[in-house]
């Protein structure tokens, strides 16, 4: 409360309204050095017993809701009985009392009668008396420095301790305490391991694969333990390499329910639990796979719930189960979709736009149950053709009225639109003539993502047909000039080209013979060595060019 004003006639009453004050501030800095000693001893025991029970004991969720209840406790009570005291010390008189005994009531006395007010001689008796008292016991009396050593000495020896559970506890403990303390805030940067499936709910009788990976560190075990509804306590096995430093652990037969959590040395996941339900268990399985028509395949129908096609692919599901598929949904890629439900059979369908994977679910309790494997979805790509020269298969000499038999083989993942030879003489203006296709491989539906569709095509060059410019007419062929031809395969808008190919046109009675005489590596004719070199150059540039552009679309 606020001192009342001082009458007239009393100088003692201003020294002791003072007085009071000083006292009352003093006992209140000391009562707020208490109170936050205690409420950080309290934050430390928490901490501290949370990170233990979490190194011994593994709670659950509901502990850690409950441990952050008693933290936030810790701190607003201590707030709450600090904002009280304030109010009691504003006018500390009894506590004034009790510490100096000497006041006898005087005290009390005169802050009832300065508060009913009016001038007495009485009054002014007992505030002289009053003060007198006052002054021989100044505030320091009454809340002495001794007093703040113990609240102040544990004060700092609960912070230090719990700077050194958070800070430089074994890794454990720290652990413990920061996920106390941040929740989820700091678990990116923090050792831990990561545990599948987590909490779930899966068919009564099935099998649930426990996967643990570790993660910001590198354990030489892990251990998976488990307590069933029925069992004793908690029994633990070893769980096995399962790749990528991960771990697995297979509990086999899930009848009942089963909480569960994975420890590598001193380490701990989170507390996980295993429900069962009695659920619809998919007796029979069946994807029908349709193609797009481009790829020229026949839908094809399995029992195997791991698919592969391209994009654009469509599968059909169909599923028949034991029980009544009441809330059946196709879960594609994380996305649900319900199932179109007729008793024990459910149907659905997704188009394959990449990689991925689903799997079907019920709805149990408000939440979607998976109650089949997860299966894959393999994108497959398709690539470009491959062509090359079947026949003769290299480069040759030829007469200029020479019938030149050629035959080229081209395969594809998805079967072959157009196979073309492009031909042209002395490097003039090429011809293209689509080729003879004399057969295409059927592929069966069971092996046709692994065999690729082959297709051959054949065509006669009649060289006596062919001219070439000269000047403003035309001539026929004659030795010396040079025919060039490839063939190019398109699937789908992707195109390859075969290697280039030469035929040179020699002279009739043309005649070969060895070089007499020793030495030399050259031959005896440097027309054709020129000619010879030239016509690698061509083919080594048209490689290069081939192999840059190769499988372009077009």
């Amino acid at each position: 409360m606020n001192e009342p004003p001082t009458r007239a006639g009393h100088p003692a009453a201003p020294l002791l309204g003072e007085y009071v004050r000083r006292c009352g501030r003093r006992l209140r800095r000391l009562a707020w050095w208490r109170l936050s000693a205690a409420g950080l001893f309290a934050l430390l025991v928490v901490t501290a017993g949370f990170a233990g029970a979490v190194v011994y004991w593994v709670p659950s969720p509901e502990w850690t809701l409950a441990a952050r209840g008693l933290l936030c406790a810790a701190v607003v009570v201590p707030c709450i009985l600090a904002w009280r005291l304030r109010l009691r010390y504003r006018a500390p008189v009894d506590r004034i009392e009790h510490a100096v005994p000497a006041f006898g009531g005087r005290l009390a006395t005169w802050t009832d009668a300065r508060r009913r007010g009016g001038p007495s001689a009485i009054v002014g008796l007992l505030e002289r008396e009053t003060a007198g008292i006052a002054a021989s016991h100044p505030p320091s009396v009454v809340a002495p420095g001794r007093h703040l050593v113990l609240p102040v000495a544990a004060l700092c020896a609960a912070l230090a301790a719990l700077a050194l559970l958070l800070a430089a506890a074994p890794t454990a403990w720290q652990l413990a305490g920061q996920r106390l303390w941040t929740g989820n805030l700091l678990a990116d940067g923090q050792p831990r391991i990561v545990v599948e499936p987590g909490d779930a709910v899966v068919p009564r009788g099935a099998d649930v694969v426990v996967r643990a990976r570790p993660w910001g560190f590198e354990p030489a075990s892990m251990q998976v333990h488990a307590a069933f509804a029925s069992g004793a306590g908690w029994e633990h096995a070893e769980m096995a390499p399962a790749g990528d430093g991960d771990s697995e652990f297979v509990l086999v037969s899930v009848t009942e329910p089963v909480e569960y959590y994975v420890a590598a040395g001193a380490l701990n996941s989170a507390r996980y639990r295993v429900g069962v339900a009695d659920l619809p268990a998919v007796e029979t399985l069946t994807l029908d796979v349709g193609w797009p028509e481009w790829t020229r395949r026949p839908a094809q129908r399995q029992h195997d719930g791991d698919v592969v096609g391209v994009e654009g692919t469509r599968v059909a599901v169909e599923a028949v189960t034991d029980l009544p598929l009441a809330g059946g949904h196709l879960v594609v890629d994380g996305q649900p979709r319900p199932l179109a439900v007729d008793g024990r059979l459910g149907t659905g369908g997704f188009e394959i736009v990449g990689d991925g994977a689903w799997h079907l679910a019920v709805l149990h309790e408000g939440a979607l149950v998976r109650i089949t494997d997860e299966f894959g979805i393999d994108l497959a790509v398709d690539g470009p053709p491959e062509v090359d020269f079947a026949f003769p298969g290299r480069d040759r000499s030829v007469t200029s009225i020479e019938e030149v038999a050629l035959r080229f083989r081209a395969r594809d993942d998805f079967g072959i639109e157009s196979l073309a030879l492009h031909y042209s003489v002395n490097g003039g203006e090429a011809v293209a003539r689509e080729l003879v296709v004399e057969a295409a491989s059927e592929v069966a539906p069971e092996v046709a993502s692994e065999v690729a569709s082959e297709v051959k095509g054949r065509e006669v060059l009649r060289l006596e047909d062919f001219t070439v410019p000269e000047g403003d007419t035309e001539r026929a062929l004659r030795p010396g000039d040079v025919v060039t031809f490839f063939a190019e395969a398109r699937d789908r808008g992707l195109a390859t080209r075969s290697a280039l190919y030469f035929a040179d046109v020699r002279p009739f009675e043309r005649r070969y013979r060895e070089q007499q005489g020793g030495g030399g590596g050259g031959s005896g004719e440097p027309g054709i060595d020129i000619a010879a070199r030239q016509r690698d150059i061509v083919s080594a540039t048209w490689n290069l060019i081939r192999a840059r552009d190769s499988g372009d679309r077009v």
